[in-house]
């Protein structure tokens, strides 16, 4: 599973153990598969299987290769006491007969096998397809998931969008969660902390971005949640009776939502100013794009009040 598709998979499967449970580890020499937290040894974790034993363990980060002693063909499994309790006695019985099931080979590579596709290689079709299939009956998720999947726009901007709705973008609050130390403040207005509802519909400079789109599209800006946001864009595309038009509309929404986040992080990053002008080209910039290359559209133009598509 390479960088791209890891991401991708990861934003399909909001639920970090639900993605997990989807692959099965062929372990080879263990140095790619986490000994304690991943599925290699039975549809359970050890530290789930034994958890006792897992508080007891001195090492509680490493990969299977680093507790098999390759020279012996044996496992070291090194505990803060040596005196055991009935039951902790029981658990550690269990790791070992699970453990005494594996001999790793240092010449032989650990393999994953996705768990939903024959071939056992991982797709984004198969995630999105076993997500879907999940998600079917008309819940709020399911609705959410239609919304992000299917307008007409890169991979990559459908990806971002599902980040949002999960609310994973690496916004400053969310940041805070593993970077206490770090700044949560508003890296666009600075006057509030980040969090995606602040940065994309109640941050003062974001409010005057979609002021700007709603005059040239028809959008709503009445919105200050996320969910709300989505609604405003679906209105939108109802509005078009024009199938071309609606299509194109449905990129709107994302368009300036990406627009947002590319801001942002130049400010922070590069240090680049804020201009709505440079906002405005960008959005613009993405719809025409995404209208020719992925939805097959013409030229598409803003005028006030109003989108057109021409050609």
């Amino acid at each position: 599973m390479n960088a791209r598709t890891s991401q991708i998979c990861k934003g399909l499967f909001a639920d970090r153990d639900d993605m997990e449970s989807a692959i099965e580890w062929k372990v080879g020499n263990g140095a790619s598969v986490h000994f304690w937290k991943d599925r290699w040894s039975g549809v359970e974790k050890l530290c789930d299987l034994v958890p006792d034993i897992y508080r007891l363990a001195n090492k509680k980060e490493g990969t299977v290769g680093e507790f098999y002693q390759l020279e012996d063909g044996a496992w070291s499994i090194e505990l803060s006491r040596a005196k055991l309790t009935v039951d902790e006695t029981r658990q550690f019985t269990v790791l070992l007969e699970r453990l005494g099931l594996h001999n790793l080979h240092a010449s032989e590579e650990d393999q994953y096998r996705w768990k939903f596709k024959r071939s056992g290689m991982h797709s984004v079709k198969s995630a999105y397809n076993r997500w879907s299939t999940e998600q079917a009956g008309g819940s709020r998720s399911s609705a959410k998931f239609a919304q992000t999947w299917r307008p007409k726009i890169p991979l990559k901007i459908k990806v971002f969008v599902w980040f949002l709705f999960l609310e994973r973008l690496m916004t400053r609050a969310y940041r805070a969660r593993w970077a206490p130390e770090d700044s949560t403040v508003c890296a666009l207005c600075s006057g509030a902390t980040e969090t995606a509802e602040h940065l994309f519909c109640t941050c003062e400079v974001a409010r005057e971005f979609w002021s700007l789109v709603g005059r040239f599209t028809g959008l709503q800006t009445t919105f200050h949640t996320v969910e709300e946001l989505w609604v405003a864009g679906k209105a939108i595309k109802r509005a078009n009776d024009n199938s071309m038009a609606a299509v194109v509309s449905q990129s709107i929404v994302p368009a300036g939502a990406w627009t947002i986040w590319k801001t942002r992080n130049k400010a922070i990053f590069k240090g680049t100013r804020v201009y709505q002008e440079n906002m405005w080209d960008m959005f613009r910039g993405c719809m025409s794009d995404w209208g020719r290359h992925i939805a097959r559209a013409g030229e598409v133009q803003f005028r006030e009040g109003a989108m057109c598509i021409t050609g």
